[in-house]
């Protein structure tokens, strides 16, 4: 049991650690900033109060906008040796959700629901579980 707890602290501290996290912690904290010296205090409020939901709706855009950019490097840059431009647009779709996909996970894994595995099973049972929904 103490060994678990140990193990438990040694994962929350590395998860704290994330450059991803820091990143994405001082980016909302330079935006509530900015709320708040623009005078929007109640939007700033709303975020803090509701803050699960608000960074699920932050990291979905960005997924949203991680689709969009993998379509067009693909489509772009990529997938051009393609004579056919409607498979050119099939494989850049697919490109695409793939990479949006992943990042999805990624950031909701460590942004939004702090989620934790201790076992190479667990995480594998996770991305599943993620894939599927």
């Amino acid at each position: 049991m103490e060994e678990e707890i140990k193990e438990e602290k040694v994962l929350n501290k590395n998860f704290e650690k994330s450059i991803t996290y820091k990143i994405f912690v001082w980016c909302e904290n330079l935006g509530l900033w900015l709320l708040k010296v623009l005078h929007l205090k109640f939007l700033a409020s709303f975020y803090e109060n509701h803050i699960e939901a608000m960074r699920y709706l932050v990291c979905g855009a960005l997924s949203t906008l991680v689709n969009i950019l993998s379509y067009a490097l693909g489509a772009r840059i990529i997938f051009t040796f393609l004579d056919n431009k409607s498979a050119i647009v099939n494989v850049s779709e697919i490109f695409a959700f793939v990479v949006a996909l992943i990042f999805a996970y990624w950031v909701n894994k460590i942004i939004v629901f702090d989620s934790k595995c201790s076992s190479t099973k667990e995480l594998l049972k996770e991305i599943v579980s993620f894939v599927l929904r």
